[in-house]
């Protein structure tokens, strides 16, 4: 983007999504207002960094500040539908790498269609990446593995729900991280649920929860 003049949004207009304007430092971009706080992330030259409560720059807001996130997927087709959740339930959502394929829209295509252009997207190279990304909220770890269910666990504005990969969940040092692990109940004689429905009735059961 070009350097020109800033166009502040006004207090009242927080259905706004995304306000991109330019300044002759560079290209900068309002990304995310996360819960506990607005942040502006300001996008040039020198890399991404984020700035807490600077609204004169403008401002996003997620209704529930809820997170989805991906470990390693193994399969396009997953990945794919996860935008597609992101998309339609407002919910932003991080991909963790290495992937299992090459992430690109093409590889995404036949599952994510042109939902890869509404949702929020933030791609981390590693898991020490997404570590050291900011967050306000808990980590919240889908696993086989857990001892609480998803129907009584409690969910908190501005939770991330992390998904496993589909071939070996997450190793130990990333559940030992995590804030609380979480499982879906399963009654029938199947082994498991796919991975994107699993993501899709989490997401559901935290938005039902935190919606107000």
């Amino acid at each position: 983007m070009r350097a020109g003049p800033v166009n502040y949004p006004s207090a009242s207009d927080w259905s706004l999504r995304y306000v991109k304007f330019g300044l002759q430092t560079g290209r900068f971009c309002a990304r995310r207002a996360m819960a506990g706080g607005y942040r502006v992330g300001i996008v040039g030259d020198f890399g991404i960094c984020d700035f807490p409560l600077l609204p004169i720059l403008g401002v996003i807001r997620y209704p529930w500040g809820m997170r989805l996130a991906a470990y390693q997927p193994d399969i396009a087709l997953n990945v794919g539908a996860m935008i597609r959740l992101s998309a339609c339930f407002d919910v932003p959502l991080d991909i963790i790498e290495p992937c299992g394929f090459p992430l690109s829209i093409k590889a995404l295509k036949r599952s994510a269609m042109d939902y890869a252009d509404i949702a929020d997207l933030t791609r981390h190279d590693s898991w020490d990446a997404f570590v050291a990304a900011p967050r306000a909220g808990r980590v919240v770890l889908m696993t086989t593995k857990a001892e609480q269910t998803l129907w009584d666990f409690e969910f908190q504005t501005g939770d991330t729900i992390l998904m496993g990969r589909e071939s070996a969940g997450v190793p130990e040092e990333v559940h030992a991280y995590c804030d609380a692990r979480v499982k879906l109940p399963m009654f029938g004689k199947a082994r498991s649920l796919n991975v994107a429905m699993s993501a899709s009735m989490a997401v559901s059961e935290a938005l039902r929860q935190v919606r107000g």
